[in-house]
């Protein structure tokens, strides 16, 4: 504002044309009276942009300083989506895990201060890569691996994994923690699962969760998406991923 105010653009009038193939199709006066006040969102929908090339132009009449910005947000038909990014890269892996139980001796440190030897079952899981097509049965369980890589140092990014249908988190609460080296928060919804991590270090990074096959159908897992949340142009997404699931 007190920019604004010493360089003297609250004190401007001027129109703003936006012009489509050479044929006008806004306009908008700025006066110093309605230059907070004044929308001036133009958007268009659908069957107003055809396939083809388009040109647009934003002319400014008389004296003052003209900001803008543009956006685009369009949908593919394609069946099998692919993976694409600016500044960073998304690679989605999915892993099937089978229980394995072992065995294993460890000492024991007694109240006497005697040392005794003894065997104990653990847990541990064997993972196996899954391709898209995979087929799985209810009950399976598997793990989502999103492997984030970045050019530079970024703050504040958000990656939301659209989780296939059929399948639900293992974890049952949202909450923050760390992993694959990011201190994240991540949240359970619906649909998908979300990571928000603060500070992502110049390099690779991995973001983990794990899901429990429980529905029977065919399903597409969509793309992730992720990015800078206060900088649109730094994003990525990963390939679609789909799935049967048979039931048990």
């Amino acid at each position: 504002m007190a920019y604004a105010k010493a360089t003297g653009e609250l004190s401007r009038e001027y129109t703003v044309n936006i012009y489509r193939n050479g044929e006008k199709v806004k306009s908008w006066e700025v006066t110093p009276q309605n230059v907070f006040a004044l929308q001036t969102n133009f958007r268009l929908k659908g069957q107003a942009l055809p396939a083809g090339k388009h040109e647009f132009k934003v002319e400014r009449v008389g004296q003052g300083k003209l900001y803008f910005s543009a956006f685009l947000s369009y949908f593919s038909k394609e069946d099998d989506l692919k993976a694409s990014g600016n500044e960073l890269s998304i690679e989605r892996k999915y892993y099937k895990l089978t229980e394995k139980v072992e065995e294993v001796e460890i000492e024991k440190k007694l109240t006497d201060g005697s040392v005794q030897k003894v065997r104990e079952k653990r847990l541990s899981y064997d993972r196996t890569e899954l391709q898209t097509g995979a087929t799985l049965t209810s009950g399976d369980l598997i793990e989502v691996e999103i492997g984030v890589t970045s050019k530079n140092d970024y703050e504040y990014l958000a990656f939301e994994d659209f989780k296939p249908a059929g399948c639900e988190p293992v974890a049952l609460r949202s909450g923050a923690g760390l992993g694959g080296g990011l201190i994240q928060n991540v949240e359970l919804r619906d649909d998908r699962v979300a990571f928000f991590v603060s500070y992502f270090p110049q390099g690779f990074a991995r973001l983990k969760y794990q899901l429990r096959c429980e529905i029977p159908g065919t399903f597409s897992a969509l793309p992730t998406q992720g990015g800078s949340m206060y900088v649109p142009e730094v994003r990525a997404n990963s390939a679609e991923w789909k799935v049967t699931i048979n039931d048990k």
